[in-house]
């Protein structure tokens, strides 16, 4: 049974930059909670050569085994995990040259009470990004001391409802940033309505840590908070977006694209949204032949 959305709005596409391509989710729509869900892991230092209280930072986070799973285990392994996290901005710590560990709190906008090494960590991000509005997005790494990796859209950050089997092997990285490098960009095209895997990788290696994230949405605004914008969706059956295209012909004189959303319910009652996209081709007249009787032989 489907209930087709009275509004219908203008479709356009726009290359990426960063990125391929984007595929959006379908979860029920009783499902998304709001929200990052966040899990923090210790990320250890390397006592520097002759002194016990100088450290220097370890470079396992450039290999490829430590990005894509070992920093689950790596190390002293989980530290905690938080949810309903909207705003990821944080600063923290203080410098000093033998760069020791340091225990400390993050901030309150975390949901994390527990205490860990601030100077020497590393947490997952994952959410998934609900689209308002058709257009497009770009996601900013405005500030990172040290290290972020970004990935958008399902298949690349993770897989539609499946994120726990697939969460640990992300695509090719949307947005990085490796210090001294401090600041990445990507614009993405969103369809209204679905939700797009969003997972953010971070690393405080040594000493200080910061991190400041913002998307700018198809009006042009900024968000620093992604409150109304991010939330979390139960493992279960897979729910990939579904999108059909279907051409039909018009009066008008040029190719016109649009879609529409529909609601699907299942069988079990539960609800998820469909896009269709709409191609308007015109018509073609085809040459016709008249006869007309006259008086002529």
């Amino acid at each position: 049974m489907q209930s087709l959305l009275l509004h219908a709005f203008l479709l356009i596409f726009l290359p990426l930059s960063n990125a391929d391509s984007i595929n959006g989710c379908a979860p029920k729509k009783d499902s998304p909670v709001k929200g990052f869900d966040i899990s923090y892991y210790h990320y250890p230092m390397i006592p520097s050569k002759g002194s016990n209280k100088c450290f220097t930072f370890d470079p396992v986070y450039v290999q490829y085994n430590y990005l894509h799973g070992d920093y689950q285990t790596y190390g002293g392994g989980l530290l905690g995990t938080s949810k309903g996290v909207t705003d990821l901005s944080f600063s923290l710590g203080e410098r000093d040259s033998c760069n020791p560990p340091v225990n400390g709190k993050l901030p309150a906008n975390y949901n994390f009470n527990d205490p860990i090494t601030i100077t020497n960590f590393s947490m997952l991000i994952t959410g998934y990004f609900y689209a308002q509005k058709s257009g497009e997005y770009e996601f900013s790494l405005d500030y990172v001391d040290d290290l972020s990796y970004v990935n958008i859209g399902a298949g690349k950050a993770f897989d539609c409802c499946h994120k726990q089997i697939s969460v640990t092997d992300p695509g090719p990285f949307d947005l990085s940033t490796i210090w001294p490098k401090t600041s990445d960009t990507a614009t993405v095209t969103l369809l209204e309505g679905f939700y797009y895997p969003l997972r953010i990788f971070y690393i405080n290696r040594q000493s200080l840590a910061e991190l400041k994230i913002s998307f700018k949405d198809p009006d042009g605004i900024v968000h620093h908070n992604f409150d109304g914008y991010i939330y979390s969706v139960p493992d279960g059956h897979e729910c990939p977006a579904i999108i059909t295209t279907t051409t039909i012909p018009w009066t008008g004189t040029f190719t016109s694209t649009y879609t529409t959303q529909s609601t699907i319910t299942g069988s079990d009652g539960s609800e998820t949204d469909e896009s269709i996209i709409v191609i308007e081709t015109p018509e073609v007249e085809t040459a016709t032949t008249k006869y007309t009787p006259w008086t002529g032989t």
